[in-house]
C-alpha cells in the first residue's frame, strides 16, 4: 500500500468519531428550548396601563429639583394661557 492510503486510514476513525460527536452535540442543542420559560415574546405593539417612576436613591428628593418643576410648570401654565 502507498503512503497516502495508509494515511488516510489512520485518520478515518478520527474524522467519523468527530463527526459523531459533532452530530450529537447538534441534536443536543435542538432539544434545548430557545428562550427560558418565563421570557415572553411579543409581536406588535405594546401598550402600559402603569408607569412607575423612582428615583436612584429612594427617599432622596432634591428640594431644587421640585422648585425647578414647580418654576417649569408655572412658565407653561402662562404660556398656554396666553
Amino acid at each position: 500500500m502507498p503512503v497516502t492510503h495508509r494515511k488516510w486510514i489512520a485518520c478515518c476513525p478520527a474524522m467519523l468519531i468527530l463527526a459523531i460527536a459533532g452530530r450529537g452535540f447538534g441534536y443536543w442543542r435542538w432539544l434545548q428550548p430557545t428562550l427560558p420559560l418565563d421570557f415572553v415574546v411579543s409581536n406588535g405593539r405594546l401598550e402600559a396601563t402603569k408607569v412607575q417612576i423612582a428615583s436612584k436613591t429612594p427617599g432622596a428628593d432634591d428640594d431644587r429639583r421640585g422648585l425647578f418643576f414647580r418654576v417649569t410648570l408655572l412658565r407653561l401654565r402662562s404660556s398656554l394661557a396666553s
